[in-house]
């Protein structure tokens, strides 16, 4: 089948904050939640690239803002056996626009990217870690806190490593203070009381990963390859962490968004498959483990088209998976790189090519 028509669904950050209902949190919870939205200038430069790929091969592209439901409705009703709907909201809850593939579902219409269902499982990081656990892909130790209550079986013990607290299904380093790293449990468990106070959700305590951050991207633009030649492995530096000791939410709030906006602009990736970093040890060992860890992953999550994700290499070679994102967005500059790198694009012509293919697979399985 010819792809004629895509239709691409995006919250806008300014609207949602002041359409979100969300009355349990306060404001700066809220203005923090929000960077789970892509700017909407992100939005629509993404959108640009895609639509200039696709005039080129006389495909029409519509974009449609959350709040548009008179459009959103039309674009529902009309004949849609050639046409591929894109969620461009990073996230699942609270954005509004991740419900995108879950409404394009319950309507047979063919959707690019990842389920509804596996975007909302996944976005539980416990979830995530009790399946590589499974699969024999290396994790930090982590447990499971809802406030000062551990409610995972495994207990952590104080004195054995540090440890590192995180909202257990937020993004976009949401909920990650100054002091969240911490040799002490007691201060550990105080940040995750914190974080059920301000977010209304529970907290991830793990093992601390001294390492440099890694990040994997897929687009599934040469779809007949294997996962392992398809994928992007970049070494991601960029501005040092804020490691300023919590004091109120406001001034976490405009740490937050300053180190948001020195990361979007400042972080460098290096392409670590086809000009291995020399200065760090074992990386070519380190490269075929995140090859082979990834691939486990896209099997057993059932991943398809587009994602990406997140690795810690320590100091002496050993890989630990950190997360999965089932809809990563084009401000991550390894995205960026990973599409010039592999298949001279920009991200949006990229998804562009993975769409013209993704129409002749035909309905997804997941239906």
């Amino acid at each position: 089948m010819r792809l004629r028509r895509v239709v691409c669904y995006y919250d806008g950050r300014s609207k949602w904050l002041i359409s979100g209902r969300l009355p349990a949190l306060q404001p700066t919870a809220l203005h923090e939640l929000a960077y789970l939205i892509p700017r909407e200038e992100e939005v629509l430069s993404t959108f640009a690239e895609l639509r200039s790929y696709m005039d080129a091969r006389d495909v029409e592209c519509i974009l449609v803002e959350a709040q548009d439901s008179a459009t959103l409705a039309h674009a529902l009703a009309s004949d849609n056996d050639d046409c591929i709907f894109l969620n461009m909201s990073d996230g699942f809850y609270p954005v509004t626009a991740s419900y995108f593939p879950a409404v394009a579902a319950m309507h047979r219409i063919r959707y690019f990217g990842n389920s509804a269902a596996l975007q909302l499982a996944v976005q539980n990081k416990y979830m995530q870690y009790i399946f590589c656990n499974h699969a024999n892909i290396l994790t930090p130790k982590t447990f499971l806190y809802d406030g000062a209550t551990c409610v995972s079986d495994d207990r952590p013990q104080e004195g054995q490593y540090k440890f590192f607290v995180k909202p257990f299904d937020l993004a976009n380093s949401i909920g990650i203070f100054g002091d969240s790293v911490s040799d002490s449990l007691a201060n550990a468990v105080q940040v995750a009381v914190r974080i059920k106070e301000h977010y209304n959700t529970k907290a991830l305590i793990q093992e601390f990963i001294d390492g440099v951050s890694v990040r994997v991207n897929y687009i599934s633009v040469a779809r007949d390859a294997s996962i392992p030649q398809n994928i992007g492995i970049h070494l991601m530096t960029g501005p040092p962490d804020d490691d300023i000791p919590f004091t109120t939410f406001e001034s976490h709030l405009e740490r937050f968004a300053r180190a948001d906006a020195d990361y979007a602009d400042k972080a460098v990736p290096s392409d670590m498959i086809s000009a291995p970093l020399a200065h760090l040890h074992a990386v070519g060992a380190a490269v075929g483990k995140i090859q082979t860890d990834t691939e486990k992953l896209v099997r057993i999550l059932g991943l398809r088209d587009y994602f990406s994700m997140d690795y810690k290499l320590a100091e002496d070679g050993r890989c630990y998976f950190i997360e999965v994102n089932t809809l990563p967005f084009a401000r991550n500059a390894a995205l960026r790189a990973y599409c010039k790198q592999s298949f001279g694009l920009t991200v949006g012509a990229a998804l562009g090519a993975a769409m013209v293919g993704a129409i002749a697979d035909g309905p997804p399985h997941e239906w």
